[in-house]
């Protein structure tokens, strides 16, 4: 259909009711589904998925290398290494700012809340005073003391009066946690607090490439002018210098002459990470998101909402020409038109944000998505109604009902949606009266022996294969249990919770049985499976790790012996050479054990008996006290509650070793281990907490896979918590990481009752 065939229709005397309504009704689905992208797009429902949106276009943005001039000083892990342990004296903070001084820094922002008073603080003041271009950071609360309306973390005073300018360092993450924006400038009735960036700027004598945008978003007593970041790339996409090196004077002065310099925490544990779009799911330090503020800032990137007017307008323009299409076009190619409407409102939005602008094309995809099923469906009632009314007058002309009769109507009947969903209800039925074909021929095309047996255990089928193993030529009626204890009586037992059984002739046999549904009749097929060959390799199995847990230590046990007998021992062998070779002989042990333990977790039986789990715990850290001795460790197993659980004592007591073992190894001299538990109605948890540097969800995840390491631990095998993960899953529990107190913390978490086991 054309336009000019619509326009012909509309001057029709019979066809334009018909087209007049078609025309009410597209107004009426242009107006619910315009309402309907507004509310969305107000209520803010699709703010989350608003977000994915944008990060989706960050990421797939040209994004130019960073500004060379913004150089970002690390507190990173080689420099705690290095120094010590955090925080550091402020006179080592002095000595940094002294070393950019000489360097030549344009600007340095201390990205550190220095709000407790310290005893070199003057000495830090001293440092600043001599420099003249350090700016320090101020923490803005929504909510300040005595009721206040607001609050400030500022630095000391002896502090701020020695630096050239103060600033904010307020982070805003979105509602999903991810950080896209930053304040640029906060205000508190008169008072105002610019971006700790923008001070360093100022000192240095730059200026934004464009200014920044005006406006305050209003909510609480403190109000934010937030500003869009453009990241460059992900962590590390700045120039990054580390604190020891700047300190050590093994910088180079032109790395850092003219730069503003951003001196801020990235070591792992330390300070304050958040996720930002690129790339999604990775952590961000402070300092660096600080530095994508200076960068946006610098090259004038900066990504700003849309005019309000974008969204409504785009919305109704392109409704507008969706119901166009959806007049004058075949359904097929209305369909077409709404797929391709929407590629282009992604499209338009992707443009805008490359241009620095940013409009979520959701609204507007929505309401071109909801259109489509409900144009189809006014489109849908409006056809039935019209052929019910023609069919009642079809029924009620005598002459018509002759005619329906007749052949030459039957195409007609058929030819209307009516008649083809009539037509497809009398295939359903043909396909249902076909129904036992089916089941047979797909019973026989199993590999397996399968039979159908009723509520009662009588054979209702059975395929070729079970026919021959039963060595009967008909199954039919013949009651299932029966049958199976003239093979072996313990599938007979099986047949309610399955279960297998070796045969005369050595076979082994699985036997499974699920409800089939098939109509209101309880039924159940009951599948008998030849697992000869599985278990054989299961054995294999066994024998392997048995050739790798016994047979190939003797020889790793027979080099120890060798290199630690002074007899034996070649004349003259350089010790260090020895030591190293009793070193990888023990790692060649500990690796063959650990795999040996972690195979066996995963797929050996399981031996249940009643255990009390805090007694399991007692007798790990029991092992455990002499490597926690050697170490400076304590471990404490707090309250004791009488807890009994159904489990295999050696995979629990030696994952609880595990997971004490592994908290030693973290914790500092003098630190404590702790194991709690808690419980509920089902479960069962203990709580292992160490005092070491921690780790985050990202690194844990990757820790439960075999043969993974962490960052400071290369010479285990990396199967320690992958065997804590696995037992636990195999005792239908779960291994997850705590919050931080202040170092790991890790909960294993085991069910009371055997339920939900993994398999025996």
């Amino acid at each position: 259909m054309t336009l000019a065939r619509l326009s012909t229709l509309l001057r029709s005397s019979t066809a334009a009711p018909l087209a007049r309504r078609s025309l009410l009704e597209a107004a009426g689905v242009l107006l619910v589904c315009a309402l309907l992208a507004l509310v969305l797009d107000r209520s803010g429902a699709l703010r989350r998925a608003d977000g994915l949106v944008y990060d989706a276009f960050m990421a797939v943005q040209a994004r130019p290398a960073p500004d060379d001039r913004i150089v970002v000083v690390a507190i990173d892990n080689p420099s705690l290494q290095s120094l010590g342990r955090w925080p550091w004296s402020r006179d080592t903070h002095a000595r940094l700012i002294d070393r950019l001084t000489q360097a030549g820094a344009a600007a340095v922002a201390l990205d550190l809340l220095l709000v407790e008073p310290a005893a070199a603080d003057p000495v830090l003041a001293a440092a600043m005073d001599r420099s003249g271009r350090v700016c320090l950071p101020v923490a803005v609360q929504p909510m300040g003391v005595d009721g206040a309306a607001w609050g400030e973390q500022a630095p000391q005073p002896i502090l701020a009066a020695a630096a050239a300018g103060l600033g904010q360092v307020n982070l805003s993450p979105d509602e999903d946690g991810v950080v896209r924006r930053l304040p640029l400038e906060l205000r508190a009735g008169e008072r105002r607090w610019p971006h700790l960036v923008s001070c360093a700027l100022d000192v240095a004598g730059l200026r934004p490439a464009r200014p920044a945008a005006a406006g305050f978003h209003e909510g609480t007593a403190v109000q934010a002018r937030p500003i869009g970041l453009h990241f460059p790339s992900g962590q590390g996409a700045f120039r990054t210098i580390s604190y020891a090196d700047v300190l050590n004077g093994e910088t180079p002065p032109a790395l850092l002459a003219g730069r503003i310099v951003l001196v801020g925490m990235t070591a792992d544990g330390q300070g304050d990470r958040y996720a930002v779009p690129v790339p999604r799911g990775v952590l961000m330090p402070g300092v660096e998101i600080q530095a994508a503020l200076a960068d946006t800032l610098l090259s004038g990137r900066d990504i700003r909402p849309a005019p309000g007017w974008l969204s409504p307008t785009t919305v109704v323009l392109t409704l507008l020409v969706l119901l166009l299409a959806f007049l004058i076009l075949s359904p097929r190619w209305g369909l077409a038109a709404a797929g391709v409407l929407i590629a282009a409102v992604f499209a338009g939005s992707a443009g805008l944000f490359s241009l620095g602008l940013w409009a979520s094309p959701l609204a507007a995809a929505a309401a071109l998505a909801l259109a489509c099923p409900l144009w189809s469906w006014r489109r849908l009632a409006a056809t039935s109604g019209y052929l019910d009314a023609e069919l009642r007058r079809f029924v009620q002309d005598t002459t018509a009902q002759a005619a329906a009769s007749s052949d030459p109507a039957r195409p007609f009947i058929r030819e209307d949606v009516v008649g083809r969903q009539v037509q497809a209800m009398r295939q359903a039925v043909d396909r249902l009266r076909g129904r036992n074909r089916f089941v047979s021929d797909t019973l026989e095309s199993l590999p397996d022996a399968a039979a159908v047996i009723d509520a009662d255990g009588a054979v209702l089928y059975a395929n070729q294969r079970a026919r021959a193993l039963f060595q009967r030529e008909a199954l039919e009626g013949a009651a299932i249990r029966t049958e199976l204890s003239r093979l072996h009586p313990d599938l007979a037992a099986a047949l309610d919770l399955g279960g297998e059984a070796t045969l005369d002739d050595g076979r082994g046999l699985r036997l499974d049985a699920a409800p089939l549904a098939d109509g209101a009749e309880p039924r159940r097929i009951v599948r008998l499976v030849d697992v000869t060959a599985l278990r054989a390799a299961e054995r294999q199995r066994e024998q392997a790790l048995q050739l790798l847990g016994h047979d190939m230590r003797a020889p790793q046990t027979a080099i120890l012996s060798l290199i630690g007998d002074p007899e034996t021992a070649s004349p003259g062998a350089d010790p260090r050479l020895l030591g190293r070779i009793a070193d990888n002989a023990r790692r060649t042990l500990k690796l063959a054990d650990d795999y040996v333990r972690l195979a066996r977790a995963e797929a050996g039986p399981l031996m249940l008996e009643p255990l009390g789990f805090s007694d399991l715990a007692v007798e790990a850290a029991d092992i455990l006290w002499p490597t926690a001795r050697a170490r400076g460790v304590r471990i404490e197993v707090m309250e004791r509650p009488e807890i009994e659980i159904d489990a295999d004592r050696g995979l629990i007591t030696r994952a609880l070793m595990n997971l004490l073992d592994n908290a030693v190894k973290h914790s500092p001299e003098g630190g404590v281990v702790q194991v709690r538990f808690t419980t509920d109605d089902d479960r069962v948890a203990a709580t292992v907490s160490d005092a070491g540097p921690g780790l985050d969800q990202t690194t844990f995840d990757r820790l439960v896979r075999p043969f993974q390491h962490g960052a400071d631990d290369r010479a285990g095998a990396g199967l320690g918590l992958a065997f804590v993960d696995q037992v636990a899953r195999r005792h239908g529990g779960r291994l997850t990481l705590g919050d931080p107190a202040p170092g790991a913390t890790f909960i294993l978490e085991i069910p009371l009752s055997g339920e939900g086991l993994a398999g025996n």
